[in-house]
């Protein structure tokens, strides 16, 4: 695919997810809500090869799927959590499972934690400029896109105290 129809293809997803989304803050209708997480989560699926670190994360899968749990939670290495969602993606599925889970892991706590703090009516607006700037980067950084969405979920709890 050229660059431009690249381009076109994820700005389109972006708006239909952006509006669905939008409609589901002013409706809070979940139909919309799933409808608006499923378009980018596929289009994050079903890449290849998007971004500099695409050839990077596919060895990362490689290599964890044939891990145990135990080497993936030893001591001497870090990032449980971020491994152990290519060995559970590797045991049932393929990377296509693995690209999306973490393109999941990166949209859906942020929105809905933007949804939870009461800003139903402007998530078309944050769901836009989220989709366009954050969650696009992370299809190239997606360790650091899963840690921003966990921080932006424990932000909520740090203000609140």
């Amino acid at each position: 695919m050229r660059e431009f129809d690249s381009l076109c293809l994820y700005i389109c997803v972006y708006l239909i997810s952006a509006i669905c989304l939008g409609y589901w803050g002013k409706t809070n209708n979940k139909f919309l809500a799933v409808i608006g997480f499923i378009p980018p989560i596929l289009l994050a699926a079903f890449r290849f090869p998007v971004g500099t670190d695409f050839w990077l994360y596919l060895v990362f899968f490689n290599r964890d799927t044939s891990r145990t749990f135990e080497d993936i939670f030893s001591e001497f290495y870090s990032e449980g959590g971020f491994h152990s969602v290519a060995k559970i993606a590797g045991t049932i599925g393929d990377e296509s499972l693995y690209f999306g889970a973490c393109a999941f892991l990166t949209l859906v706590p942020v929105v809905l934690t933007f949804k939870k703090q009461g800003r139903g009516k402007e998530m078309f607006l944050f769901s836009i400029i989220f989709l366009l700037t954050t969650f696009t980067t992370s299809l190239n950084i997606m360790r650091q896109g899963i840690a921003i969405a966990f921080t932006f979920v424990a932000s909520q709890y740090i203000f609140k105290r």
